[in-house]
């Protein structure tokens, strides 16, 4: 017998082929006369994952819809962004601890705790982006598109590490120790 999460976590499809596969095996040992009863079960548990499937599909505008319902909107504009912020980077914070007592102290990483902690700072990310009255799919997409931009063959190391002395639509990236001027490099020491 699965489990209620063992369930939740096969697909339609998968659910669909297992469930067969048994009333095949049940209409051998009892006849056909309970296939009926058990084809309304097989339905009745199609449309509900059909239902937790469309839940687990939520596109980032409707969960940013969402967000909205648990967002303080009784103070002003200046301190929800204040207050978003700040909690983007508590809730960063927190996923980064349980990644430094993976990595450096050793414990378990516990995937459920990231995953509801990553949680907590996609509801900031969603937060501060309607602050600001810009849709999460608008941000994804312009960061995508930066990205795609910047390496559009794939993340590259070494265009990473150029990035500091590239110049980009005329603006200038210096790094700490380089001056970067119509494309030409001139590096100068600094002492510190």
């Amino acid at each position: 017998m699965k489990s209620r999460d063992q369930w939740e976590a096969l697909d339609v499809a998968k659910l669909e082929a297992e469930i067969r596969e048994r009333l095949a095996l049940f209409e051998q040992m009892v006849g056909p006369l309970y296939r009926d009863v058990l084809y309304d079960e097989l339905y009745d548990l199609r449309v509900l994952l059909a239902a937790r499937q469309r839940v687990a599909r939520t596109t980032l505008d409707e969960y940013q819809t969402e967000t909205q319902r648990t967002a303080p909107m009784t103070i002003s504009d200046r301190e929800r962004l204040a207050v978003f912020g700040l909690g983007l980077g508590g809730e960063s914070g927190e996923v980064q601890d349980l990644i430094k007592k993976h990595l450096g102290h050793g414990h378990d990483l516990d995937k459920e705790k990231v995953k509801k902690e990553l949680g907590d700072v996609l509801w900031y990310v969603a937060a501060i982006a309607g602050a600001l009255g810009l849709k999460l799919s608008d941000v994804a997409n312009a960061n995508i598109e930066k990205l795609r931009k910047r390496y559009p063959d794939g993340f590259d190391p070494k265009r990473s590490q150029l990035r500091e002395i590239e110049t980009l639509e005329g603006t200038v990236n210096p790094g700490p120790t380089s001056v970067v001027f119509t494309g030409v490099v001139q590096t100068t020491e600094f002492e510190p």
